[in-house]
Parts: C-alpha cells; structure tokens; sequence
C-alpha cells in the first residue's frame, strides 16, 4: 500500500468513527433498519405470539402448597425470670433449618408416615431413576424471610408445585409436621446428653480449682515481701530509680570537673614563661574552690590553726591579686618610658617613685598581717600547683563516688527484676484460680437452665401459615407475554443482523464517502422512472436537434436535472484551476451510465464559455458519438497511430465551446494504446488548447484501461450506481485508484431517485456540498 492509499484508508476509518460516535446518525440508521426489515419483524412477530401461544395452551398445569414456619430460640434466662420471650436464631443455624427441611431424611421419613408414596398423581411422575423422594425434593422450594420490609424476618417458607392441587396440600402438611417432630425429639435427646456431660465436667472442674487453691495458697507462703505496702509500689524499682537519678546528676558534676581541669591546663600551658602575665595565672581559679584553696596554702606556711590569720585571710585573698596586678602596671609602665624618655625624664622619675612607695606598701602591710621574716614568698605557680592538685582530687572522688552508685544501681536492678516475677506468678496463678471457679459456675449455671428447660425444646418453630389447597402457578399469562416478548426479539434481532450482514448495497453517499475518502457531488435521478425526466425526453424527441434527449443540460437547462449538473460543475471547477485541466470520468461496472452523466457535464462546462474537449477513451465500447449524434470514422486510435491528424477528426457539437474526439476505429490493443507515449504526448498538447479536456473512460473493474489513465490526468470522476454488490464493488474499486495514486475529484451517484433536500438542488436555492456560499457564487 503506498502512501497516498495509506493516507485515504486513515480518514475512511476516522470518518466512519465519527459517524459512529455520532447520536443523531446512529439512531436514523436504526430507523432505516428497521424500516427496510419489516417483513423480517413482522414474522418475528408471529413467531414470538406462536411460541407463547404454544406455552400456554399447552403446557400441563401446574399447582402450589405453602406453609411459613416461624423459627426462634429459646431464651432461658427469661424461663428463669417467669418472662417469656424469644431470641433471633443465627444465620448459620436458619441455613441448617432449610436444608434439614429438604433433606431425604424428613421428606423420605414424611410421605412413607403419611402413605403419599402410593398416591397416583405422584407414581405418575415416577421412572427408573426417579423415586418419590427425589421428585418431591426436586418440586420444593424453602425460602427465608418475608415480603417488603419484613424480607430479614426468621420465617421459613416451605412450598411445593405438583399437578394435583390436594396432593400438594398433603405433601406439605405431612413434611411441616415430620419436621417439628424430628426437631423436638432431637432436641431432647441433646439436653439428656448435655446435662451428663455437664455434671461430668462440673466434678473435673471441682479438683481443679482444688487443687489450684492448694498452690496458690503454698505459693503465698513461700514468696518474698513484694513491697512496703500491700498493692503498692515495687520497693527495688523505687530505690533503682532514685539511684539513676543521682548517678545521672554525678555525671554531670564529673564532666564539669573534668572540663574545668582541662581549661586550668590549657590555661597554664599558654601562660608559662610570660613574667607580665603571672597574674593572668590567678585569674583562672574559679570562685567555688578560692577559699578552698586559701586554706590549703595556709596550712602548707603553718598559720591555719591561728585566729589571728584565720580572721585575716578573707583580707588577704580579697587584696593580694589588685595590689600584685598594679605592682605589675607600675613596673611595665616605668620599663617602657625609661626605653622612649631616658633615665633622667621627670615622668621617668615619677612612676619610679610611684613603685618605691607600693613596695614599701607592701612591706608595711607584710608586718601588720604578721608575715613572718624567714617565710617564703607565695608565687603565683605555687598557687596554680595547689590549685591544679586539688581539681585533681576531686575528680578522682568523684570517679569512685560513680563506681560506688553504679554498683548500688545493679543490686536494685537484680531485686526489682526478681520481684516482678514473683509478682508476673502470683497473677497467673490467680488467674487460673479465677478461671476455674467462672467456669464452674457457668457450669452450675447451664446445668439449672437445662434442669428447667427438660420439657420444652431450646428451638421455637411455630407454623404462622398452614397449608391450603394448591393454587394454580403455571402455565401463567405474564410468563406466556414474557416468552411471546422475548422470542419476538431474539428472533427480529438474530434474522435483521443476518440480513444486514449480508446486504451489500450502498444505502446512503456516507458509505460512498467512507469508502472513496471523496465527497458526493450530486444525485442523479432515473430518467426512466421520473416523471418530469420523461416529459423532458418526449418533448427532446421531438426536437430536430441530433443529440441525445438524455442530454438534460443541453435541451431543457432550466430543468431540475440540469442545476444538479450545475452545482457539480461548480464543485469541480474548483479543482479544475490554473494548469488542472484534465479530468477523467469512469464507473465501477458497465451500464452505470457513465457516457451520458460525462456528456451532460461536458455540455455544463462548456456553457461557462469555456472551450471543452469531449474524448471518448472507451476503444472497446465507444458511446459517446452516438450521444451526440456524429460519425466514428476516425478518432483518437488514428491520432495514435499517426494516420490522421487531431483537427481532422475533431468534431464541433451543437453545443456552442464544446468539441468532440470520438474513438475511431476499435483497435485490437486499447490498453497499449493507451499506456504509449504518445497518448502522454496527446494530453499534454490539449491541455495547452483547450480550457478542459475530459476524457470518457472505460469501467475500471472489468478492464484496465481507466487505471492507465488516471495517473496522466489531474483528477478523475467517478460515476456509481445502486446495485446488491456495491460495498464490496466499491471497495475494489478504491484499490485499484489507490494502487495507481489516483485523485478523485468527487463521486456521482447515478438513478439514486430525486435527491433530498440534503443532496439536490432546487431552482431558486442552491446548495453546493463543500463549497462556501460566497464561493459557489464566484463560479
């Protein structure tokens, strides 16, 4: 497939997607459909009512028996309260009921009780394979819950279809009352069974809480103190806690000790061998441990037991880093101006004065605080050692306090955890002792309920309605008009999409449409069964004119006939522009009335002024003289072959601006003919004398010709009628123009009736397809 066909295939699925999608479209094609099988629903029809006729008159009757039974259990607490009253019973247990209901065991044990094995319309029913039984079973039907609102009620609806309406009442009754017999014996047999069981269990459960009391009891005894209280807190979780708190606070202290000691250090380390900045070295002692410290060294000189120093040293302490540091001042002060002024400068002279007196200070202060002579002065390393010795000390306490607490934290850890097994047992063990004893008296319990309920059955089933003579249930009239309905539409529906699948006709230009990917130019009415189309023939007849009367265009232009070749001439001059000159016209088959569709819109073309040049192509059945009234003598075989010239045997027609080549002589090779180079050459001069040239070709399914046409002219016409074949015609038809890159200018539609309103054209109101107003007007 090249890309041309490629191309045309794509918009064809995609226009009829769109048709499809379309609402309005869809349902007028139903209507269609509908309208073109009448006969085929009309004897659906009677088939439906045949079918449901048949049904009703005759199909055996058929009667039904029904019963309700009310299902509920017994509530033994209220038994015990003197209140009656009853409990919703399960969906489980309902499930149970209604197979029980239809269980060989009570449908068997019911009709050999009630002796309906031997009744005739019931052995009628029977065969080898059917017994009594299985055909009642096989005709019942039990169902559970009410009408309306009351669909979730604890009812049971028992029924039973049979031909014999007393019969089914019997069959009925007789399983409703097997069934409350078979669940009341049953039901006593269990509490005699239970209460044994029950008083088994009663003496079993008695040893064990016997001997779980007994444990318990020695378990008491035996285990430790669980707290200062009974019931209150775990005494070893507390202390655990407590402890954690306080470790938790020493670590805290011990970093801090430890990060202080680490600054003194580093402080010191940055402080050595600077004489300036001895006083920078005291700086680093903290406030906390000054005095600490000042004791320390006053121990160390001797003096610390004495009053005297002892009320003294806050003096000291408080004094001796501001005296010291503007000692220092002084001297750093003096050292430097005697560097910048000389030894002789007043200012010099000054400040070594200032030092002499704080020096004597000094020495005056050292007497009155009683500082002996021999004792060695007290240098800030000294003090730092002390100092840096005592941080030391601490964190080394500090570390075995840590140790000490963690030890204390691990015993407490160790009894807490053994408490609180002792604790996880007592409970267990209390709780199997409390499980025991509920057990017992739910035991006791059930048993004094059984005790009551000896003579009543744990299960209520009261029958709410009785059995009644079988009403009549088929054959019924609904079903009879539903059977009627239904076979009525399988059967419309089965044989209109038979028939559709195999109707091939082209019904409506959407299909040409979809097929081609081309436009519908116009419809074409049968001249034949028109009435105004053979008053025009009759009186073109009569005329003395040599043309065709077919020839509408020519011999009554004011025809309805005639304006539709109008608006498809419009159309088409819209392709046929600027060098577009060459139009080919062909049919799927032979008799689609190609000639004269070609020649009428010849005659319409050339009634625009235009110069037009008809060629009849067909060299196996020409036509077109004939149409026109003129001689094939010689035509377009001669020109081929040399032997004539084209002015010879191109005819004028009656028809003013319009000229004809007919075929000439019938040659035995029409499709080499039309494939040389010369037929090439031949189009191509005419295309420079004439305005239009088209050529009238053969049908493109029987012969090839039309498909050696089609490429050599600038667009091509096809002209299609209605036929039984026409979808898989004008499918084939489509290949082929795809095949050769055909460019189809539009698509006629030949004796398609008179056109709609949709499709024609009128005499006052034109309405061209595709083609804007104001264009179609330009034309």
């Amino acid at each position: 497939m090249n890309g041309n066909q490629k191309v045309r295939s794509e918009k064809a699925v995609s226009r009829q997607s769109e048709d499809h999608n379309s609402g309005n479209e869809f349902s007028l094609d139903v209507l269609a459909i509908l309208n073109r099988r009448k006969l085929l629903i009309f004897l659906a029809c009677i088939l439906g009512l045949m079918v449901g006729g048949a049904y009703y008159l005759y199909l055996p009757p058929s009667y039904e028996s029904e019963a309700q039974l009310l299902l509920m259990q017994n509530d033994s607490g209220a038994m015990a309260s003197s209140v009656s009253k009853g409990e919703s019973i399960s969906e489980d247990l309902l499930a149970t009921h209604m197979s029980l209901l239809q269980s060989k065991l009570i449908v068997g044990e019911a009709l050999k009780r009630g002796g309906l094995t031997e009744q005739p319309s019931i052995i009628e029913k029977l065969n080898e394979k059917t017994t009594a039984t299985s055909y009642v079973i096989d005709n019942m039907s039990v169902t559970r819950g009410g009408a309306g609102s009351a669909r979730d009620a604890r009812i049971l609806t028992l029924g039973f279809r049979h031909s014999s309406p007393e019969d089914c009442q019997l069959v009925v009754t007789a399983i409703v009352a097997e069934y409350r017999m078979f669940v009341e014996s049953k039901f006593k047999d269990i509490n005699e069974e239970a209460v044994a069981l029950i008083n088994k269990a009663r003496t079993e459960l008695e040893d064990q809480i016997e001997k779980s009391a007994s444990k318990y009891r020695e378990f008491k005894n035996t285990a430790p103190i669980l707290s200062s209280v009974a019931g209150g807190p775990n005494i070893y979780a507390q202390r655990y806690d407590e402890l954690s708190a306080q470790l938790s606070q020493l670590q805290v202290t011990i970093d801090e000790s430890k990060g202080r000691l680490e600054l003194v250090k580093s402080g010191l380390q940055n402080l050595t061998g600077s004489e300036g900045r001895q006083l920078e070295k005291l700086a680093l002692i903290d406030e906390r441990n000054a005095e600490r410290l000042g004791i320390l060294v006053t121990v160390d000189r001797g003096e610390a037991q004495t009053a005297t120093f002892l009320a003294q040293q806050p003096q000291r302490m408080a004094g001796a880093t501001a005296e010291f540091s503007s000692l220092l001042a002084l001297k750093a002060q003096l050292k430097q101006a005697s560097k910048e002024y000389g030894a002789k400068h007043p200012e010099v002279r000054t400040l070594q004065t200032q030092v002499a007196e704080m020096e004597d200070y000094f020495k005056t202060r050292e007497a009155t605080l009683g500082t002996y002579k021999d004792e060695k002065p007290l240098t800030p390393d000294d003090v730092m050692k002390a100092y840096v010795s005592l941080m030391e000390n601490d964190v080394l306490a500090l570390d075995k306090r840590k140790l000490d607490l963690e030890k204390q934290i691990a015993e407490a850890e160790g009894g807490a955890k053994t408490l609180i097994s002792v604790e996880l047992e007592d409970e267990a063990r209390l709780r199997e002792l409390t499980r025991h004893e509920d057990l017992y008296n739910s035991v006791v319990e059930r048993l004094r309920d059984i005790n009551m309920q000896q003579d009543s059955t744990a299960l209520i089933q009261e029958v709410i309605a009785s059995p009644e003579l079988g009403e009549k249930v088929s054959p019924s009239g609904p079903i009879a008009a539903a059977i009627s309905l239904l076979t009525t539409l399988l059967a419309a529906g089965s044989l209109v999409l038979v028939a559709e699948l195999r109707d091939h006709r082209i019904r409506a230009t959407e299909d040409l449409e979809g097929i081609y990917d081309a436009r519908v130019l116009g419809q074409i009415p049968d001249f034949d069964s028109t009435v105004e189309c053979r008053r025009q023939v009759r009186e073109a007849t009569r005329s003395n004119s040599g043309l065709s009367p077919a020839l509408f265009t020519f011999h009554a232009p004011q025809s309805r006939v005639s304006e539709i070749f109008r608006g498809m001439r419009t159309q088409i001059l819209f392709d046929l522009s600027g060098t577009n000159k060459l139009l080919a016209v062909t049919s799927p088959n032979q008799g689609d009335g190609k000639s004269t569709i070609t020649a009428n819109l010849a005659i319409s073309l050339a009634k625009t002024s235009k110069t037009v040049l008809l060629i009849d192509c067909d060299m196996r059945r020409p036509s077109i003289h004939s149409v026109f009234g003129i001689a094939n003598e010689a035509g377009l075989v001669e020109v081929l072959r040399g032997s004539r010239e084209l002015a010879d045997v191109t005819v004028d027609s009656e028809c003013e601006h319009l000229s004809i080549l007919p075929t000439g002589q019938i040659p035995p090779d029409p499709a080499e003919m039309l494939t040389s180079e010369t037929f090439a050459h031949l189009l191509e001069t005419l295309r420079q004398k004439f305005d239009y040239v088209i050529l009238d070709c053969p049908p493109l399914l029987p012969v090839s010709d039309p498909a050696i046409v089609a490429p050599l002219v600038d667009r091509v016409l096809l002209v299609t009628g209605v036929n039984a074949s026409g979808i898989p015609e004008a499918e084939q038809c489509n290949r082929i123009l795809s095949s050769v890159a055909a460019r189809l200018a539009g698509i006629i539609v030949n004796r398609a009736g008179l056109p709609s309103a949709t499709y024609g054209y009128g005499y006052t109101q034109y309405e061209y397809q595709g083609v804007p107003a104001a264009k179609a007007e330009s034309v």
